[in-house]
């Protein structure tokens, strides 16, 4: 502080004092940049995601699913939409079904009900077979079947066999033994081989 006298008065001058600025402790750390402990995992550059065989194995798996999905939807449509298709394809399983039921009946000695199911069994994979009406399976359409169809003569001659021994049966089912019942039986899954492995 200064002092001056003045005759009017005494002023009392007072000077600003000189600011002192403190300095913050610094703390330390907050502007270092610290060098990786880990350099965390290499990667050989240029090497892509289509490089690895995990990626074409997954590629591969999905599209096989794909395909899968497709065909199986595609064939239930067509089963769906396509009665001779569908009749076609059922044909070979029915057929198995019915020889089973025929085998099982000449085992235990029933004659009549034998005739019966072999009867059934081969009107039924005829008429499924090439998308006929069952109730329209007759000697005639056996014949006409024949010529349009290409079956061999043999084929031919043993569904005529059937088809006659079957309505023989019904009159006099007596008159058949064993050994003709196991022909008849024989001949069926003969017919139905036979038609299996021909593509018409």
């Amino acid at each position: 502080m200064l002092f001056r006298s003045d005759e009017a008065q005494t002023k009392l001058i007072e000077l600003p004092q000189a600011q002192v600025k403190i300095a913050q402790r610094e703390e330390l750390g907050r502007d270092i940049i610290y060098l990786k402990s880990s350099p965390g995992q290499f990667r050989k550059i240029g090497r892509y995601l289509y490089q690895s065989l995990g990626f074409w194995l997954f590629q591969i798996l999905s599209l096989i699913i794909f395909l899968g999905i497709l065909i199986f939807n595609l064939r239930q449509q067509r089963l769906i939409t396509d009665q001779r298709y569908a009749r076609r394809l059922q044909a070979p399983a029915k057929a198995k079904r019915g020889i089973q039921e025929s085998d099982k009946l000449l085992r235990e000695g029933k004659t009549q009900e034998f005739f019966d199911a072999t009867f059934k069994t081969i009107r039924e994979y005829l008429a499924d077979r090439f998308h006929l009406p069952s109730g329209g399976i007759t000697a005639i359409t056996i014949e006409e079947l024949a010529k349009e169809k290409g079956i061999a003569q043999e084929v031919l001659d043993k569904i005529r066999k059937i088809f006659a021994d079957c309505d023989m049966a019904r009159y006099a089912p007596s008159q058949f033994g064993q050994k003709q019942l196991e022909d008849v039986f024989q001949a069926l899954k003969e017919i139905i081989d036979y038609l299996e492995k021909q593509k018409i």
